[in-house]
């Protein structure tokens, strides 16, 4: 297969293409291999659960899938774009617009309020204030939060501040929303609010959803899981329905 075939056959293969997959980190002076050739295809609108032991690699694949880290070898391209040829610049840019991301500690800013949190990728993307406070409003409101929008992180709950995350991811309105542990860090009746509303973002808006858990309750909700194990994928591969 030429390289020409080869793009276009991984193009129609899925919004979100991995190929290859390695990434090895030098520690005490030896190697270790995170990933060992992962084959990974996610097609829009897809809800994709990646699971496995602790150090199996499934947080570095997310990582490089959401161009957080880069891979030893391999690519990963998007709407047929190899994201490999771009620069940190170019990089940062393509987050901004296509990228949602939602981590288990929620990182927000304490100095910043609810919607400043949320507004902040808008920031990034010259967008004037008014309508950085306007859209940020728009989707706390959205997520039943417009009367904890002058709130500071010290000031909401665990459940609000990762609805407040979400709102953050949200706000620039992407294709694909990227979670790393989201329910982690939080209560069970207010985990499976949040696991609620992950979902209703992909069944009802149709956003593409990578995400990474432990949580079996939560991976059962996706349309299909990838099981890794020492940096391979083990089960649920990159094939497409």
């Amino acid at each position: 297969m030429s390289v020409t075939e080869q793009v276009g056959q991984e193009m129609a293969e899925g919004i979100l293409v991995a190929r290859g997959l390695e990434k090895v980190y030098r520690k005490e002076g030896q190697q270790v291999a995170a990933l060992r050739g992962v084959d990974l295809a996610i097609k829009e609108g897809e809800f994709v659960a990646i699971v496995g032991p602790s150090g199996s690699g499934k947080t570095t694949l997310l990582h490089i899938l959401g161009t957080l880290d880069m891979p030893t070898s391999g690519h990963v391209l998007f709407k047929g774009q190899n994201l490999s040829s771009l620069d940190d610049l170019a990089l940062s840019a393509f987050r901004c617009r296509n990228l949602g991301f939602v981590f288990q500690a929620f990182n927000l800013i304490p100095e910043l309020r609810a919607w400043e949190n949320v507004a902040l990728p808008l920031y990034y993307q010259g967008v004037s204030l008014r309508e950085r406070r306007e859209r940020a409003l728009a989707v706390l409101g959205q997520l039943g939060l417009a009367d904890r929008a002058q709130h500071y992180p010290s000031e909401l709950s665990g459940g609000e501040e990762q609805r407040v995350a979400i709102a953050r991811a949200l706000v620039s309105d992407p294709s694909v929303i990227m979670a790393d542990e989201p329910t982690g860090n939080l209560d069970s009746v207010t985990g499976e609010h949040v696991q609620e509303l992950i979902l209703s973002l992909n069944r009802e808006r149709g956003i593409t959803v990578v995400l990474v858990t432990h949580n079996l309750e939560l991976a059962a909700l996706a349309d299909r899981i990838v099981q890794i194990r020492d940096g391979l994928v083990v089960a649920g591969d990159g094939a497409m329905a």
